[in-house]
């Protein structure tokens, strides 16, 4: 069961009205807005800040050119969200290192892990040190583990997002969970020692 990506950003009908105008300071408000969230997203997925930053751009130009397809039952920070992340997958795609990284696996058990809310300084370390070592991993298995385990995508939709079968999302899910488990217990070593 996929967990719901939770928000807690307010857009106003009136503003997407005056972005779907072209209301250029419409635009410029809903970007600041949506800023932090689509930068939240895009770090999940890019290797540093400027790639993180350039797929930022790239989602947001695509909220505003899909704006007019918005359908209002959805609330507006989910519906970009999935935008968001639909760019991300569309530039992974893309790239040639895709077509190399696909296996064949085992299946797997279902992973569910909520979005941490950095509350104090402490979970903000966690959760940045979480960043990164889930950006140790490699690239296809990291990107399925974010989409799994982060967005609530379901095995079956990751495969058909990513091309590949659900075994297979299964198994980077899998293997991602055990790279983890290893790179903290590792950690937790050197801290003790």
């Amino acid at each position: 069961m996929a967990h719901p990506v939770v928000f807690d950003m307010e857009i106003g009908h009136d503003l997407l009205q005056a972005c779907l105008k072209n209301n250029q300071a419409a635009v410029h408000q809903l970007y600041k807005s949506c800023f932090s969230k689509l930068m939240q997203i895009a770090m999940r997925y890019a290797r540093d800040k400027e790639e993180a930053t350039e797929l930022l751009n790239i989602a947001f130009v695509r909220i505003i050119y899909q704006l007019p397809k918005y359908n209002t039952t959805l609330p507006f920070p989910q519906w970009m969200h999935r935008v968001a992340v639909n760019v991300i997958i569309d530039r992974f795609r893309s790239e040639k290192r895709y077509r190399s990284l696909q296996l064949q696996a085992e299946d797997y058990s279902k992973l569910e892990q909520q979005e941490p809310h950095a509350n104090s300084i402490e979970d903000q370390i966690g959760y940045n040190y979480l960043l990164e070592l889930i950006r140790s991993l490699p690239p296809m298995t990291a990107h399925v583990f974010n989409l799994f385990a982060v967005d609530g995508f379901k095995h079956r939709e990751i495969g058909e997002l990513l091309g590949i079968s659900e075994n297979t999302s299964k198994w980077h899910v899998n293997q991602a969970r055990n790279l983890l488990q290893a790179m903290l217990s590792e950690t937790k070593i050197h801290r003790n020692a």
